[in-house]
This record gives structure tokens, C-alpha cells and sequence, in this order.
């Protein structure tokens, strides 16, 4: 988790170095959040609440749209998102966001950096991991 947090960190720094330009520094403010989406791994039931994974989605998603859009931010990071969270982004995020990011093979959770597409232009993404010697998805 700490390396997700870590990936979270620098694809959030690196989107603010984007927002910039050369001649004449930030274009703007950037608001920024982070968003822990409330995951159970690959159990399809929570057993605090016995709430169906995909009712929690249902739930807590339109919040998130609406968050995102009254609170005008322009990048978010989303933790422990799990398939049902991956599959709203998708489908129902507001339109005017795009997101990029991945999940870990054990858990099939994913950290996500959802960002305001009218306002900042993806130039590049890609995954890196901070274990030594891990090419891919650390387990």
C-alpha cells in the first residue's frame, strides 16, 4: 500500500509540472484531494454492514461526482478501488474526467488519479514500482 501511495504521490506531482507553462508559471490553482473509496478486496460481501460490494458503489459514487464537481477538483487519488469501483470509472464517471491508473494482482484493488480533462491534458502515464528488482505488480 505504501508503494500505491508513493505511485499516487509522484502521478499527482507530475500532473502539477503539466499544469504549468514555460513562459509563464501555473496557469491556474489546482485543487487536489485523495479519496479512500472503501474496498473489501475481492469479498463480495462487507462483514461490518453486510452490504453487497456493488451497493456500496452504488451508493457512494454519485457522492464522488458530486464532490468532484462542487468542489471543482481538478485532480483526485483513489485508493483501494475495487473491481466494482474500477468498472464505475468506466461507465458512470462525469464526463468531464478521465482517469488513469492500475490494480495489484493479489487483491485486485487499484489506486486511480482521476483528473479534470477540460482543465489538464494526460501526456504520459505509465506504472513503476518502488520494491527493488519488481518489474510489475507487487503482490
Amino acid at each position: 500500500m505504501k508503494r500505491l501511495i508513493c505511485l499516487l504521490l509522484v502521478l499527482t506531482f507530475c500532473c502539477c509540472l503539466c499544469a504549468c507553462t514555460p513562459d509563464n508559471g501555473p496557469t491556474d490553482t489546482l485543487n487536489v484531494m485523495s479519496f479512500n473509496v472503501y474496498s473489501v478486496n475481492k469479498n463480495p460481501v462487507n462483514t461490518n454492514n453486510g452490504d453487497p460490494v456493488d451497493m456500496r458503489v452504488k451508493r457512494r459514487a454519485p457522492c464522488l461526482n458530486e464532490l468532484l464537481l462542487g468542489e471543482q477538483i481538478d485532480i483526485a487519488g483513489l485508493q483501494e478501488a475495487s473491481e466494482a469501483w474500477q468498472n464505475w470509472l468506466k461507465t458512470d464517471l462525469d464526463s468531464a474526467y478521465s482517469y488513469v491508473g492500475t490494480h495489484t494482482v493479489k487483491t485486485g484493488e487499484g489506486g486511480y488519479i482521476v483528473y479534470n480533462k477540460e482543465k489538464l491534458t494526460l501526456m504520459e502515464d505509465g506504472v513503476f514500482w518502488l520494491a527493488e528488482g519488481a518489474p510489475r505488480s507487487s503482490e
